[in-house]
């Protein structure tokens, strides 16, 4: 209680695990436990970032060039075809006309572009949020890092929570709310009604379109086995 009372400073899996070891006795126990469980979604975070920052190099560098290419080399080559006296294509054109106006109002397009970055970063972690974690989980092969990284978190926070001693349905709520992805946060929250009406978790999970088929399956085999948090 005296942790859950600091909710801005620790995550709900802590006040809850630590609960449920005072709860069965084991305090220790479930102590360790969430230290694994920490320790291991740290590595997945580091993978995930080391694996993301090549991509992320390249779009910053090839946004950096087209910038450079727009406001310096193609106006250079428009001095150099107007020496042709030619007609050029409409595209060329249009193409020669917006970047020169790029480069005569430089300082305008960077202050408009370090509004957009600023405006773009606002929205992500408000009213966008939502929307622009769907979209990460649809960019193609980054995407499919962003899911499992998202069903990671999901999995290991249940099975933490459960192996600590914590019911079912109040398990799912919390581990739903470790889950960084709004998507898949969501769409795992909602079953937490069909299995309080006694569900299976598996055929819950199922229906929620964003659990793979090789997960639900091992959820399936725990639940009918007992061992459904290994």
């Amino acid at each position: 209680d005296a942790f859950a009372s600091y909710g801005d400073m620790f995550p709900p899996i802590y006040a809850t695990s630590l609960r449920a070891g005072e709860r069965s006795g084991d305090l220790e126990g479930v102590l360790r436990r969430f230290l694994r469980y920490q320790k291991m979604i740290l590595n997945l975070r580091k993978k995930v970032i080391s694996a993301l920052i090549y991509p992320a190099v390249l779009v910053v560098l090839m946004t950096g060039l087209i910038f450079v290419m727009l406001t310096w080399v193609i106006p250079k080559f428009s001095e150099f075809f107007t020496g042709f006296n030619a007609e050029l294509p409409i595209f060329t054109r249009f193409l020669i006309s917006f970047s020169r106006g790029l480069a005569d109002n430089l300082l305008l397009t960077i202050g408009i572009a370090i509004v957009a970055i600023f405006g773009f970063r606002r929205w992500i972690t408000t009213r966008g949020r939502l929307t622009w974690d769907w979209i990460k989980l649809r960019i193609p092969f980054i995407g499919g890092i962003f899911h499992r990284f998202a069903l990671m978190q999901f999995t290991q926070s249940l099975g933490t929570l459960l192996s600590g001693g914590t019911p079912m349905v109040p398990a799912l709520e919390i581990a739903s709310q470790s889950v960084t992805n709004q998507v898949v946060a969501t769409r795992v929250a909602s079953i937490v009604q069909n299995v309080r009406e006694g569900e299976p978790l598996w055929r819950s999970l199922e229906q929620t379109g964003v659990v793979s088929d090789l997960a639900v399956e091992m959820i399936k085999v725990g639940e009918s086995t007992g061992a459904l948090t290994e």
